[in-house]
Order: C-alpha cells, then structure tokens, then sequence
C-alpha cells in the first residue's frame, strides 16, 4: 500500500502545482510584462541545471540507501547518509559563492542596455535563486532518506504546503515595487523552509539515524558517483531536452518569445509529472524487488508498469494536443495557445513516458546505466543541434517539432529495445501489450472529443470541467475492457481494500469511547 500511497499523494501534489500555476501564471505575466516574464523563466531554467551538480548522487543515494535499510544494516546506511550530506553541503556552499559571483554579470546576458535599477533587481534575483539552490541541496538529502523508507508521500506533502504558501503570498509580492525580485525571495524563503521541514519529517520518523558532517574516503566517493555518474548524464541529457529550448530561444529569438513558449511547455511539463508522478516512487521498490528475486522479479514487473505508464501518458498528452489550445486561450490570451507547439511538445512527452521515464527506473535498479545515459546524451545533442537550426528558420515550432523527432528517433527506438534484452522481454510483447492498448485509447478519445466539440462549441471554464470528466469517463471505460483478468482482479481487492478501511475508519470514529459509556 506505501506505492499506491506515493503515488497518489505525488498525483494530489501535482494538482496543487498545477492548480497553483493555473491561478499565479496569469498575474505573473502581468505583473512582470512579456519581457520580465521572458527574463523569470529564463533564470528559473538555469535554476533548473543545478541538479546537475548532484553528478548523479541522489540516484546513488536511494539505489544504495533501499538494500542498505532493507537488510537492516543501521551502521552503513548512517555512514552513507552522512558521505553525502557532507557532499551536498559542500555543494550548498558553492552555489551560494557561485550566485554572488555571476550576479552583477547576469543582466547583461538578458538585455542589451540594462538600466540600475534593472542591474539591482536581476542580481539580487540571482542571488536569492542561489539560495534556493543552496537549500535545495541540503533538503534533497532528507528528502532522499524519506524515499528509501518508502515514505515519498511525506515529501509530496511537504511540497503541496510549500506551494500553498506561494499561492498566498504571490499576488502581494507581485504588488511591490519589484514583482521579480519579490518572487525570487519568496521561492528563496519557501525553498529553506521545505527543506527544514523533511529534515524533521525524516529524522523524527527514524530516530535511529545519525546524520553528521564527514571527511568521505575515496573508495565511497568513487562507489557513489560510479554508479551515479551514468545517472548523471541521464539527468543531464533530461535537462538538455527540457530546458535549452527556453534558454536557445531566449538568445535566438529574444525574451518575449520565451514567454510565449514557456506558457505551453509548462503545460507539457505538468502533463509528464503526472507519468513521472507514477514511476518516480519506483525505484526504491525495484532494487528490493532485485535484490530479492533477481532478474526474473524484475521481468514481470516490467510490462505492467510501462504499459500502465502508456496509458496514462497517451490519456493525458491527447488532451493537451485536443484540448489545450482551448485552455491557454481562456487561461492567459490566444496569442498563448501555441497548438502547433503543444502538439509537437505533447508527442514527445509520449514518447518519453514510453521510452525513458518507466525505462530508466529498471535500468537504475539494474545497474545498467552506461547505455541508456550514452543515448541519452546523445538525444539531448540532437535536440539542441535542430532547436538552434530550426529557430532560426522557423521559430519556435521548430524548436518544439526539434523535441519530438530526437525523442522519436532515438530514445524512442532505443531504450525499449536495450531493457527488453536485459530483462529478457521480447520486443513484440512489449508493442502487444503497451503500445497497441495505448493506440486502441487515442482511436477512442480523438473520435469521442470531436463528438464533444460538436455537441458543446461553447467556450468557458465550466464547459473544460465537463470535458474532462467526459475524456476521463471514456478512457476509464476503454481501459477497462483493454485490461486482462488479472488486472481487473487486482483493481476489485484494492477497491475491496480501501472501502473496507474507509468503512472500519468512519466506525471507529463513530463509535463512543468508553468514558462517554
């Protein structure tokens, strides 16, 4: 039940994001103007590459932290947790001393002739942002502790009261005399504060860990990053498909344009979360699950969860592909609503759910990561070799049809195909049982929404409501006849499960205690 768990507190926390983006991105446009927009996503996304400097340790942490906690070995699990909080203080430290650095160069990088004011207020953003990054390196520690418990739900928690508290605050910073640097403190101050709070979540659930500052020996710094380097090319190859098509068309195309892409990517990038909401919570399982019953254990988890993956990637990249134009134009002005961008972005968040984000979670588990990070690197050279060919010669479409036709071409065909030999699973199968169910879908949902948009041209806020509902209720229906008996037999006993506990928790809330007797 910890999985099932995970996951849906990761779904309800990617409801508070997106609902949070939904009411906040408006006002931020706003208040900021194209260009001040254009100038906050741009540093956010180079915000975005600070993960890198992890070189793959998180992954490291919760591959090796998993066997270490469910063997019970207290002793090296501590001596692990310490190495790399040491490492990531370290780290901490020189974000903050890097940010101070690059500030006062930062807002000649955006524009041409910056004013003072425009100088103060972009460094001091940067600067802010670098404290954020600062916490984040700490924070990721705990939050890494609370992943190898099992216990993701609580970092997800954790983030919806952080975003919550955004939500507040937000509309009075935008209200001040500087909206940008307002917000860069406000992410600053929320970023320390989660961080505070999974480290309290994480120490007080175990009371047994012992985390201290270390001097980590050579034989654990190289166990850690030789497994995490090849982890950290995956993440690198990730942010290099996701965020230089924000930083290509800043410097190609100017920042309002940036601002005009960034509406709909966002929108792509929420609807990968909801997939990687799903196989994120994975990897602690996996590596059990291997180290337990080996390859063979790992074999028949594995067309399930990419089949599941498929699904719920085709259900929600369709929508954005029939629905989200519909939705930017109400959301934030037509000239947002960028369908040709949302459809190219859309088809390669599919063919990503599809071929990197259930892959890599088995590669991880395996240890074999040398390949996929070779591909993927590969992948993300492609993408930013077309993005700054076809900017130039078609805008940002081309930037976004860049996206689909690397992750079509490359990733797409490759990594299914290099999991399937080690796990043993034949490539047939996995087009039979993943990706025929998922073209059966998007047969009944592209016919049904048309039906809709027959039925109900109308445009408003309510009228999207009630086709969501209606595309949910189709792709429920037809998943349920794709399902095999199996399936349908695990859904009834978990159904049967949580009406059971539901039902035994609201008596026992009802029933007297033994003083009012």
């Amino acid at each position: 039940m910890s999985l099932a768990r995970n996951v849906l507190v990761n779904w309800v926390g990617l409801v508070t994001s997106v609902c949070y983006a939904f009411l906040i991105t408006p006002l931020v446009i706003r208040g900021l103007d194209h260009v001040g927009y254009g100038i906050w996503s741009l540093l956010n996304a180079l915000v975005g590459y600070s993960s890198l400097f992890y070189f793959g340790l998180g992954t490291a942490l919760v591959r090796f932290g998993a066997h270490h906690y469910a063997s019970g070995d207290r002793a090296a699990l501590n001596r692990l947790l310490s190495v790399v909080f040491s490492i990531c203080a370290a780290l901490a430290t020189a974000a903050l001393l890097v940010g101070l650095v690059i500030a006062p160069a930062v807002p000649r990088w955006f524009l041409a002739e910056p004013s003072s004011a425009e100088v103060l207020s972009i460094s001091f953003s940067v600067i802010a942002l670098a404290a954020r990054v600062s916490s984040m390196f700490i924070g990721s520690v705990f939050g890494g502790v609370l992943i190898v418990q099992g216990r993701m739900d609580l970092t997800g928690v954790v983030a919806i009261a952080g975003n919550l508290f955004r939500l507040a605050l937000v509309p009075w910073t935008l209200s001040t005399g500087n909206p940008l640097l307002g917000l860069a403190l406000l992410v600053a101050v929320t970023g320390a504060l989660e961080a505070i709070a999974v480290a309290v979540f994480a120490m007080r659930l175990d009371s047994s860990l012992r985390i201290r500052l270390v001097i980590p020996k050579g034989t654990e710094v190289k166990s850690l990053y030789g497994f995490g380097i090849f982890a950290f090319f995956l993440q690198a190859a990730d942010k290099i498909i996701s965020y230089t098509d924000v930083v290509v068309i800043g410097f190609l195309l100017g920042p309002a344009q940036v601002g005009l892409y960034s509406v709909p990517l966002q929108l792509v990038e929420y609807g990968r979360l909801i997939g990687r909401g799903f196989v994120s919570v994975l990897l602690p399982h996996l590596a059990a699950l291997h180290a337990q019953r080996g390859i063979e254990g790992l074999a028949r988890a594995y067309i399930r969860t990419v089949r599941t993956s498929t699904l719920i990637a085709v259900f929600v990249m369709a929508n954005l592909v029939l629905v989200g134009p519909r939705f930017l134009t109400l959301w934030v002005g037509p000239e947002f609503s960028g369908r040709a961008i949302l459809l190219w972005l859309s088809l390669a968040g599919l063919v990503q759910a599809i071929s990197a984000q259930a892959q890599l979670q088995f590669c991880h588990a395996l240890g074999r990561n040398r390949f996929p990070a070779i591909l993927m690197i590969f992948e993300g050279a492609v993408n930013l070799a077309l993005s700054f060919l076809l900017a130039k010669m078609v805008g940002t479409v081309g930037v976004a049809f860049a996206t689909a036709a690397a992750a079509v071409l490359i990733s797409g065909l490759g990594l299914p195909f290099y999991v399937g030999r080690l796990l043993g699973t034949r490539l047939r199968d996995l087009l039979h049982k993943a990706v025929v169910p998922a073209m059966i879908l998007i047969a009944m949902m592209v016919p049904s929404q048309l039906l809709f948009d027959a039925l109900v041209p109308h445009l408003s806020y309510g009228i999207l409501c009630v086709n969501a509902v209606w595309s949910l209720f189709v792709a429920l229906t037809t998943a349920w006849f794709l399902a095999t008996a199996q399936e349908r037999r695990l859904a009834r006993v978990a159904s049967g499960r949580f009406r059971a506990r539901y039902f035994a928790r609201k008596k026992t809330v009802k029933a007297p205690s033994r003083l009012t007797r």
